[in-house]
């Protein structure tokens, strides 16, 4: 963590904050992604497995359609899943400085693991695709030749990329859940005396779980709102299809939702008391709420065989997964108060000592300037590193303005003397020490 250290700059309680607020920006930006796309590729190679083992051309069908939806365009998937966790990387180093740091190495360990898991999803999507249009390819011809060439390859990438996919995303979820949830426990001392049994800890285990229903939840309530809202809905589709589709969604997001108050109300047990507050416990509940009135909508969809309201039940479920990341980043800012003031003094220390050497420095007179900037190369009657002043001087015949030019801006000027470097000096003080040196050099 040495590396990360030396990226620390010192940060006011303002800066602090201000950290925080981008981290909730970025994980509501990043958590319904990195869930749709784990859920999209659990809910995808379920499907995938059921209309093989079945001969269900439906399930077959769905599973396609389910990994299309849940994966966008993949630059900007790559984005959405890449610069977010460099973001956390950097803001949790700069919020945990001084503390453990098991969050950081968490979300650091994350980026491969959730690099390589995007890259396989979006092979396992295109496979699927591919995998589809060289079925169709009959007859005989040289177009047909090259199909029964390529068919078996497609195949065979198609079948692997999907597990390896669902095996990477599920340590990439799992190293974030990890990592956000260590982040709560950072103020613990004993917390970094075991990394792998710190990984294995019931409470980031139960929030993993927690994880795991809410991405497929969220991904069920996406896929119904694209079925059946966006858009007038799929038109085209039979309506045996689109009925295996909506009961298929319907008990998937009612299962999934289902375990979800539990798990809160264990996981907010599990977290350290220094890290709760009313707001924390507000939010919370706030999720509960909506998670209940899914409920309420999803028992309506099943009752009447329509999904109207299925743009509500992904707004609610938006709302209550957002609720939860206000909640957490509530929690750390809590948990962390103390090291923030510590930060924040130290920030302001700091902050003298530079405005104390300022004014220290601006208030020198030429003769402690030359001390401190120039008596380690210069003599007045000697050669140094650079030549005697004795020797240089007088071609400014007295200029104090011009040598000052030169002090302040210094150009190489005889080739058998290293350049000389900029001292950093301010005009005021090259002035002064311009107007020194002249006036001493007259003693030699």
């Amino acid at each position: 963590m040495e590396f990360f250290d030396k990226l620390v700059l010192p940060q006011s309680l303002e800066h602090n904050t201000l950290l925080h607020f981008l981290s909730v920006v970025v994980l509501m930006l990043f958590v319904p992604y990195l869930s749709f796309v784990f859920g999209g590729s659990l809910v995808s190679l379920f499907f995938k497995r059921k209309g093989e083992k079945e001969k269900n051309p439906d399930a077959t069908k769905f599973a396609r359609q389910v990994i299309e939806i849940t994966t966008v365009n993949k630059s900007i998937g790559m984005a959405l899943g890449i610069v977010p966790v460099l973001i956390l990387i950097l803001s949790f180093t700069q919020m945990l400085h001084t503390m453990n740091l098991l969050a950081v190495k968490c979300f650091i360990l994350l980026l491969p693991s959730l690099l390589s898991g995007l890259i396989l999803v979006y092979i396992f999507r295109y496979a699927f695709v591919f995998r589809g249009i060289l079925k169709n390819v009959s007859g005989s011809g040289e177009e047909a030749q090259d199909a029964g060439f390529y068919a078996p390859r497609v195949e065979k990438l198609f079948t692997s990329t999907g597990k390896w996919a669902v095996a990477f995303l599920v340590v990439s979820t799992y190293l974030f859940v990890a990592g956000f949830t260590s982040s709560l426990f950072a103020s613990n001392p004993d917390a970094d005396a075991s990394f792998s049994s710190i990984l294995a800890s019931g409470i980031i285990f139960t929030r993993w779980i927690y994880f795991v229903c809410a991405a497929l939840s969220l991904t069920g309530a996406l896929l119904l709102f694209n079925m059946f809202y966006w858009e007038g809905g799929k038109k085209d589709e039979s309506p045996e299809y689109l009925a295996f589709v909506r009961k298929a969604l319907v008990k998937l997001i009612f299962i999934s939702a289902l375990a979800q108050p539990v798990l809160l109300m264990i996981n907010t047990a599990g977290l350290p008391a220094g890290s709760l507050s009313m707001t924390v416990f507000s939010l919370i509940f706030l999720a509960i709420v909506l998670l209940f009135v899914v409920y309420h909508f999803v028992y309506t969809i099943m009752k009447s065989g329509e999904a109207k309201f299925s743009a509500s039940i992904l707004i609610l479920l938006l709302l209550a997964s957002f609720a939860l990341i206000v909640a957490d980043q509530t929690a750390l800012t809590t948990s962390t108060k103390r090291n923030a003031l510590i930060l924040g003094s130290n920030y302001e220390e700091v902050k003298k000592e530079m405005e104390k050497g300022s004014m220290s420095t601006t208030s020198m007179g030429g003769e402690q300037i030359f001390k401190t900037k120039c008596s380690a190369c210069h003599r007045f009657d000697q050669k140094v590193v650079g030549p005697p002043y004795k020797e240089t001087l007088p071609k400014y015949g007295g200029d104090a303005a011009k040598l000052a030019a030169f002090i302040y801006s210094p150009v190489k000027v005889n080739s058998a003397y290293p350049s000389m470097p900029n001292q950093g000096l301010k005009p005021a003080e090259a002035k002064a020490i311009a107007k020194w040196i002249l006036e001493e050099v007259k003693k030699y």
